[in-house]
Formats: C-alpha cells, sequence, structure tokens
C-alpha cells in the first residue's frame, strides 16, 4: 500500500489516508467476492509483472547500448583498452567472483 501510495502521489499529490484506505477497501472487497476473481485478479497482476521486468531489461539494454536521446553509451563508457578481464587468471576469477556476490546481495 505504501508503494502503490508513492506512485499515486507522484502523479497527483493526494493525502496517504485516501489513497490506502482506497486501496484496502478494493483488496478487501477481492477477496471477499470469490475465489474465482481473486485468482483472476491475481493472475492477470503476475503477468503483468513478467512483462514489466521484460520490458524494463530491453528498455535498459537498448539505452545501455545509446538509444537515449543523448546517444550515449553509457553502459560501456569505462570499457576501454585493455579491457575488463586485466592480470592473471586467479585475479579474473576474484574479480567475477566479486561481482557475483555483490549482484546477488543486492
Amino acid at each position: 500500500m505504501t508503494a502503490l501510495n508513492v506512485v499515486i502521489e507522484y502523479w497527483k499529490p493526494l493525502h496517504p489516508a485516501i489513497i490506502i484506505s482506497v486501496a484496502l477497501v478494493v483488496l478487501a472487497v477481492i477477496n471477499l467476492w470469490s475465489v474465482h476473481a481473486y485468482g483472476e485478479v491475481e493472475f492477470w497482476i503476475s503477468i503483468s509483472k513478467l512483462f514489466l521486468c521484460l520490458a524494463l531489461t530491453f528498455y535498459t539494454l537498448v539505452t545501455m547500448l545509446g538509444g537515449n536521446p543523448i546517444g550515449d553509451r553509457y553502459g560501456f563508457r569505462f570499457w576501454k583498452d585493455p579491457g575488463p578481464f586485466v592480470g592473471s587468471g586467479l585475479h579474473v576469477i576474484r574479480g567475477l567472483f566479486s561481482a557475483i556476490l555483490w549482484s546477488a546481495y543486492a
């Protein structure tokens, strides 16, 4: 409910109590209506989340590769000679392991 409040306040500032109350009433109506309605709503919300994840991944890829209004390839701004894999094999493995650990933590 708090995330919904933040998103709605971005476009139209309303009192948080109004947004949260309306969301709670809608959620209660969906839960009390029937199991079929609740399942259908959950299904479509899940599908929309999957499409949103795919769309944002594609958007990020396009903008990182220079498909932004500036035309800057900021995803590869620091990819210069000699490249990301410099050093002995042990340094490369330690660097990859460190990057995987930090990304998994995030």
